[in-house]
């Protein structure tokens, strides 16, 4: 089973921000970003369960190249993007969203 993927805005305007910073720094690195994150998330949405439980029911997975993480929730048959977070910043930050 394929879960469908959704995100928060806030963890939306992250991944936007994040791609259109490394696309500012050098031509085509933002677009490898999101090929990363977007490789993470076939893989999350394939086994969504693989992961362990960092929080609650809160899931990560670390992208290739790039030192980000995808946290996430499953729900049903989705999984909810709770946060696309720079492995550098403090995860408090994310958390006091909810």
């Amino acid at each position: 089973m394929t879960y469908r993927v959704v995100f928060r805005r806030a963890a939306a305007a992250e991944y936007a921000d994040a791609a259109r910073w490394y696309e500012e720094r050098a031509a085509g690195v933002g677009h490898r970003f999101i090929k990363r994150i977007e490789q993470a998330l076939a893989l999350i949405s394939q086994a969504p369960f693989r992961p362990a439980t960092i929080l609650a029911k809160v899931r990560r997975v670390k992208t290739q190249e790039f030192p980000f993480f995808v946290y996430y929730l499953v729900e049903d048959s989705r999984i909810v993007v709770l946060a696309i977070f720079h492995a550098r910043r403090n995860p408090a930050i994310w958390r006091r969203r909810k």
